[in-house]
């Protein structure tokens, strides 16, 4: 809500003056978007102009949110048990996430963490695809090739050193965080995450999970 002085000797110029002046002061403090400006009502009853607009609805899709918004996703790669993964290798298959707003499509690769339920705590490089790499070979427990193909889809490399795990209880947990990767350029907001190991774990039935922390614009 805002106030503004609407006084009956105004002219219609400072009057139309005046109500731009209005709808402008709300649009940059209430982060209204354009078409909501368009339908401002104006009061001036009384000689005191007020405006309300309707709030932005705030879901996770909706076109008029503004950005500066936080996604966690969680994944976990089917793998099956007792495999040996070998450094290179691809864990699981791309993860297609729907993390970004599918009216912007672009945002910040922020955090992330893996959990491992068999205490491996393994390296990882992780490949962030803004298309489906389908032209790459990314087959579970077999050595990861990007084809030239999907290079122009591939906006970020993360990498989680085994240094970066806890270990307790038999479980590894990992945290990277601050990433601050620009990422984007996707359809309809699906980013793909490709998982490398650089160590030699072997794994529990779907023992490793991903959580994925995405800043939206």
């Amino acid at each position: 809500m805002a106030f503004v002085n609407l006084r009956p000797d105004r002219n219609d110029t400072q009057q139309l003056l005046l109500r731009k002046l209005l709808a402008a002061i709300n649009l940059w403090a209430g982060g209204i978007t354009s078409d909501q400006a368009q339908n401002i009502q104006i009061d001036t009853s009384g000689g005191l102009g007020t405006v309300t607009v309707t709030p932005p609805s705030g879901s996770a899709s909706s076109a008029d949110r503004v950005g500066g918004f936080t996604t966690l996703t969680h994944t976990t790669p089917v793998i099956p048990g007792s495999a040996a993964y070998a450094a290179g290798d691809t864990v699981g298959t791309p993860q297609a996430l729907t993390v970004l707003r599918s009216t912007i499509n672009t945002g910040v690769f922020q955090s992330l963490t893996i959990v491992d339920t068999a205490a491996q705590a393994a390296a990882y490089d992780i490949l962030v695809f803004n298309g489906n790499p389908s032209s790459s070979t990314f087959t579970d427990n077999n050595a990861a090739v990007i084809a030239a193909a999907d290079v122009s889809k591939l906006v970020a490399k993360v990498s989680v050193t085994s240094e970066d795990y806890l270990t307790a209880g038999g479980v590894s947990v990992a945290t990277v965080s601050n990433i601050g990767a620009v990422v984007g350029g996707s359809v309809n907001g699906v980013l793909y995450f490709v998982p490398i190991t650089q160590g030699t774990p072997t794994y529990s039935a779907n023992g490793v999970d991903f959580f994925w922390g995405i800043l939206q614009d």
